[in-house]
């Protein structure tokens, strides 16, 4: 991550603009729960902003509402395809309409501390339905002052752009999630139906052997018949 300064130059009555580059006191980190997912099912995701600087951080995330709703402004993240524009996600965190009292969502983070925030498909929508393929998700927090900040008892937020690393992610259509499973279930069908028929072979050899070794016996309405019928 690099935070880009710029600083004048006084050259003969002139200003000259020059940029510095010095590493950046914030790193994001993303991190997809599967590499693999169902078009149908989204992406699940967490995002982590972790203070890589020596000194105290003062983020502003962006607004939080008075029912206790965040809304995380400040976090932008996309997928990029192999070829073709990116396609925004649309993170709206499930606040719907913005009513009542608005307040500074700011994270204080020392120096090693990091905030990690869980990302479902219910937190955003996207610009463009993904089709099935494979693509890359980057996330970017964005620094500035918040105009909800009481600069009498805090101090300034942390201003910059931090970017993360691309995580891989491919998308997979319906029947391609299938395939696998059903030929799964082949299997197992299979070896369910040879169980059943050896099973049924000893159950019939067991009926058989205890019918040949049961005497038969007959009633009749006198005792002697019944004692004549028993015999062997």
């Amino acid at each position: 991550m690099l935070r880009l300064l710029a600083a004048g130059v006084l050259l003969n009555g002139t200003v000259f603009l020059t940029a510095q580059v010095r590493p950046s006191e914030l790193e994001v980190v993303v991190e997809a729960a599967r590499s693999v997912v169902d078009a149908a099912d989204g992406v699940r995701f967490q995002v982590t902003l972790r203070n890589i600087g020596s000194a105290p951080l003062l983020l502003n995330g962006g607004a939080l509402l008075g029912n206790g709703r965040q809304g995380w402004s400040a976090v932008t993240c996309d997928f990029r395809p192999a070829a073709g524009a990116s396609v925004p996600l649309v993170l709206h965190w499930q606040m719907g309409g913005v009513a009542g009292r608005v307040y500074f969502l700011g994270v204080p983070l020392r120096a090693g501390d990091s905030h990690t925030l869980a990302v479902t498909p219910a937190d955003y929508y996207l610009a463009t339905p993904l089709p099935p393929g494979r693509y890359e998700l980057r996330c970017t927090f964005t620094g500035k002052q918040s105009g909800f900040r009481d600069d009498t008892q805090l101090p300034a937020c942390w201003e910059g752009i931090a970017t993360s690393k691309a995580v891989p992610i491919e998308i997979r259509s319906a029947r391609q999630t299938d395939q696998r499973p059903r030929r799964s279930r082949g299997r197992h069908a299979r070896s369910g139906n040879a169980f059943s028929t050896a099973l049924s072979k000893v159950t019939r050899g067991h009926a058989d052997r205890a019918a040949n070794s049961t005497k038969s016996v007959s009633y009749t309405d006198t005792p002697d018949s019944i004692a004549r019928s028993s015999a062997p």
